[in-house]
């Protein structure tokens, strides 16, 4: 996977943002990720995405985790932070696994998403 620049979630404007993203790039993860999906949306276990296809992402910054009493208000100003890091070439990864987390279901251990399923390849 190649990771390259970085965004916002949603259509906010730059300098109310509440997600901040890199964006990733893989032809066979992009498949893969559309395929799940699509067999989740089939069992009725998720909704189709937004565009169709899955958004391939990688989690910088999300206001929901800042610990306020109104995580609804919580944003950010963006714009310098996409103006300096939204172009950069972050590299290429290899991926050895892929987990489905349960979305919005935190691991008391690990402070992330629950994880449903963990597949090593």
């Amino acid at each position: 996977m190649t990771i390259k620049g970085i965004t916002h979630m949603g259509d906010e404007d730059v300098d109310e943002v509440k997600v901040v993203y890199a964006k990733v790039q893989s032809e066979l993860a992009q498949k893969l990720a559309n395929h799940l999906c699509n067999a989740f949306v089939k069992a009725g276990l998720a909704e189709k995405p937004r565009g169709g296809c899955v958004k391939l992402h990688m989690t910088i910054l999300n206001t929901r985790y800042l610990g306020s009493e109104k995580p609804e208000k919580d944003y950010i100003d963006a714009t310098e932070l996409l103006k300096k890091f939204g172009n950069i070439e972050y590299g290429t990864i290899n991926v050895d696994k892929i987990q489905i987390c349960r979305m919005g279901e935190i691991d008391t251990n690990t402070g992330g998403y629950s994880i449903v399923h963990s597949e090593k390849f």
